[in-house]
């Protein structure tokens, strides 16, 4: 078998599926909070799945499905293309069925390398506030590796989005995050691109990457206090190495200092450097620290670059004048099926002041509970998070070094100066068919410090010792969140998502297919 270190991605149910074997203590843990997964951890854990004898049928059926869809190995010898003559006799039979691996655009493979091609059409129609358009996105991706030691993989995404009425009233989906957009009044149209590219070399020694792609670390699935996919991927240099129970993970990129550019403007360097150090204890419990430093306006700091150097001192070292967050996170499997986690996450703090309502106590604290109950009832699992973000972390008196990038946070989606009570459960209706239901009950408070763009320069400093948890007005918000998808095979996928904000009074939703070749 090729060893696969493209990424998956992060939307895929299989991620669903391997979190609530983790938890049931099937399967040991992947990559200790660092997403997105790739090839080979995913045919890592299904193999070691297939030689567990307490699934459910149900289990059994969806184990069965993504053994297929991720076995690389079924690729044939030399070229096969989708127009080939075989493979379109056979089309129609695998429109609607699961009895074969799936067909891609193209596929090679000789002693030395083996590649894919996958397209993707992606059609939506999207509600928002009774308005609907259509939305829709076109994605080519390559995925390959030579000689099992050099992976590579190239995606490209093209959106389109319709609109009906003045430019300025239009609402931009989720998908768009940052960057440029090309719009066409005469045809009423908005168009944007996204790439992600990825180089990694893998040997016995260290684990080596050049890559711009999503990054996600953290226990949280969608409200990681650390890195969190809210921004575009950006483009960095990894290095990996995981030996018995340690793992490190080390990266180093640059960010977009500003949003919207212009031709005109000098546009500054901004780099990140993070790395995380993973203890898997034993079974059960698993222990990490992440560090991370932003910084500007200069060339590659080598001592950044190093994943051994610990970043709070090497700060020190060069004048105290950059940016250092950190992150302490743990979890814990108390039996089968029950997973308690915790991250404490600081920009700055003081130990002595900690219970205090100093205003630099910048932190953020989340604790977790997840359960997955006994496979065979095939009931629903449960996620409870609580996350309390204390105002200004984040930001910095050097607004070009806040934890941004194009001025959209990397970390907890909701920002500082807020506490989110967050509930979710997802339900596999089929082998085939995932749906979640999420509930967010979120506080967030306004002015100076809810936002991690903010300089904390201009901060009230008469309440420098009596900064509370919540501060400004505090707005509450209950969200509902339905999402659901059904697979007809590994060539067409129908979706469904639908949300509501009561403080707004908003609502919108969408329904879309997807077909895959």
């Amino acid at each position: 078998m090729f060893t696969q270190s493209t990424p998956v991605d992060l939307t895929h149910p299989v991620y669903t599926f391997i979190r609530q074997q983790i938890a049931q203590n099937r399967i040991p843990e992947l990559s200790g909070g660092v997403s997105p997964f790739t090839y080979s951890d995913i045919q890592r854990a299904l193999s070691t799945l297939s030689k567990v004898n307490s699934l459910s049928i149900q289990e059994k059926r969806r184990l069965d499905l993504f053994n297929i869809e991720f076995d690389t190995s079924q690729i044939r010898e030399g070229l096969t293309a989708f127009w080939n003559k075989e493979t379109r006799k056979n089309f129609s039979k695998q429109i609607f069925s699961f009895d074969t691996s799936p067909h891609h655009l193209l596929t090679y493979q000789d002693d030395q390398l083996v590649s894919w091609v996958e397209f993707q059409e992606t059609m939506r129609w999207w509600n928002h506030n009774k308005s609907t358009t259509g939305f829709h996105s076109d994605r080519m991706a390559v995925h390959g590796e030579f000689s099992n030691h050099l992976s590579f993989y190239s995606d490209y995404t093209l959106f389109r989005l319709k609109y009906k009425n003045a430019l300025a009233d239009v609402q931009m989906p989720s998908e768009f995050k940052q960057g440029h957009r090309n719009i066409f009044d005469e045809i009423s149209m908005i168009f944007w691109d996204l790439s992600q590219a990825s180089l990694v070399y893998n040997n016995p020694i260290i684990d080596i990457e050049f890559s711009k792609k999503q990054i996600y670390w953290g226990f949280s699935p969608r409200n990681s206090p650390i890195f969190s996919n809210q921004v575009l991927p950006f483009t960095y240099i990894g290095f990996s190495k995981r030996y018995k129970r340690i793992s490190v993970t080390s990266i180093h990129g640059a960010l977009m200092p500003i949003f919207p550019t212009r031709r005109d403007t000098l546009i500054h360097d901004k780099r990140l450097a993070a790395h995380r150090f993973n203890w898997f204890v034993n079974e059960n419990i698993l222990l990490s620290f992440s560090e991370i430093v932003i910084y500007a306006r200069r060339h590659v700091e080598p001592g950044y670059i190093l994943p051994l150097n610990f970043f709070w001192s090497e700060e020190h070292t060069l004048g105290d004048r950059d940016n250092v967050l950190m992150a302490f996170e743990g979890k814990w499997k108390p039996k089968p099926g029950y997973e308690v986690y915790g991250t404490l996450f600081w920009d700055e703090l003081s130990f002595f002041n900690l219970f205090s309502k100093w205003w630099a106590n910048k932190f953020i604290f989340q604790s977790g509970f997840y359960w997955v109950p006994q496979s065979k009832f095939n009931l629903p699992d449960l996620r409870i998070e609580f996350t309390v973000a204390r105002p200004w972390v984040y930001s910095h008196n050097d607004s070009l070094i806040t934890y941004t990038s194009a001025n959209i946070g990397l970390g907890l989606p909701c920002g500082p100066n807020s506490q989110l009570l967050f509930l979710e459960s997802n339900w596999w209706l089929s082998p085939q068919s995932l749906w979640t239901v999420s509930f967010s009950h979120l506080k967030k408070g306004t002015g100076l410090g809810s936002n991690p763009t903010d300089n904390y320069n201009h901060r009230d400093s008469s309440l420098d010792y009596n900064t509370p948890f919540l501060m400004g007005e505090i707005i509450t918000s209950n969200i509902v969140e339905i999402r659901g998808n059904y697979r007809f095979s590994f060539m067409v996928e129908g979706f469904i998502q639908i949300v509501y904000n009561d403080q707004s009074d908003q609502s919108y939703g969408r329904i879309g297919m997807i077909l895959n070749l």
